[in-house]
């Protein structure tokens, strides 16, 4: 069972030290994946600015930010170096396993996009989350989102896909199945609000039975959800339908192999 938060940092804006209160319910039925946009991230290492938005949400949240993608950067002037970088980042923790992660960019200038990908497990169950800009029209949000559904990481099967976004979704069911249609996934529930989007697709091929959600929306400017992933395909096979981290792959599966 995953539990995936999605929390827009810039609407309203909420300082660090609000944080641990406004999401004290999550934290205590546990977080294992946090998604944010638009957050600040420092450039160089060992910095203590207090601008450093990843620490002070990591610190106050007791998460690990996993993976950082910086926004398509505005030139500086000559002989100028920012420290710190906006973006998307993600947030693990305790027993979630990292297995890949990268970024990519979708969409056209200029109306580009940078996208931060993960694959996560957790109790054999894997997702891959999308965590990025949407778009503030439709036909942009159709462009990028057409782009993202054509990626190879898509033309594998996983236990969800998740998509985190800082809009609202403008396109109907009926275009989101279209976009989808070209994936092995489909759309399962869309929350969209205000403050954002926290997309679940279902694979289409069995390695989802169902997916038990409780939508969670509050205070809290952001969305939460709770998936609950079972296998429907049986097989007498000892290899494991969830991906194998680059470790496992190199070694070699074994059933009785602790990895660490």
């Amino acid at each position: 069972m995953f539990r995936i938060t999605t929390l827009n940092t810039s609407y309203p804006p909420i300082s660090a030290e609000e944080l641990p209160v406004r999401m004290s319910p999550l934290l205590r039925q546990g977080i294992d994946l946090l998604c944010c946009q638009s957050i600040a991230h420092p450039s160089v290492p060992r910095s203590t600015d207090q601008c450093d938005e990843t620490g002070l949400l990591a610190r106050s949240l007791g998460l690990t930010c996993s993976c950082f993608a910086a926004d398509r950067q505005k030139k500086s002037p000559k002989g100028t170096h920012s420290l710190f970088l906006r973006g998307q980042a993600i947030f693990t923790g305790p027993g979630v396993w990292m297995l890949n992660s990268g970024s990519f960019v979708i969409g056209e200038e200029p109306c580009e996009e940078v996208v931060l990908f993960a694959l996560m497990r957790k109790n054999g169950s894997s997702v891959l989350v999308f965590n990025f800009h949407l778009a503030d029209s439709a036909k942009e949000q159709e462009r990028q989102l057409t782009d993202l559904f054509q990626h190879n990481l898509l033309k594998e099967v996983y236990g969800a896909v998740v998509l985190c976004t800082d809009r609202h979704s403008l396109l109907s069911p009926k275009k989101w199945l279209n976009i989808t249609a070209t994936s092995c996934y489909t759309p399962y529930q869309l929350e969209s609000t205000d403050h954002g989007l926290l997309g679940l697709l279902a694979a289409k091929n069995g390695s989802i039975a169902n997916l038990p959600m409780e939508p969670e929306l509050g205070a809290l400017p952001g969305l939460s959800l709770v998936v609950d992933i079972k296998r429907t395909v049986k097989s007498k096979r000892s290899r494991p339908s969830f991906p194998l981290s680059f470790r496992e792959q190199w070694l070699g599966y074994h059933d009785n192999r602790v990895f660490a």
